[in-house]
């Protein structure tokens, strides 16, 4: 049985292309499990990183979280 390797992306916005790609935002996450997502497939990107290129994927749909105080 050979297994399948996971795509890499050489930067924060190529490898949420990826997650997406492989259907890891079918559900919703939170930033908390999208950066342990990523930190157990070896990318290690800064919250800020994360949080720009989940802005700018005009491919994702966003969700505001509502009753923050």
């Amino acid at each position: 049985m050979s297994k399948k390797s996971k795509r890499s992306g050489n930067n924060a916005p190529d490898t949420i292309r990826i997650l997406w790609e492989e259907g890891f935002f079918k559900s919703w996450r939170n930033s908390d499990v999208i950066s342990k997502k990523l930190e157990s497939r070896g990318n290690h990107f800064t919250r800020m990183e994360v949080s720009i290129s989940l802005l700018r994927a005009d491919y994702i749909t966003k969700r505001q979280v509502s009753g923050i105080t």
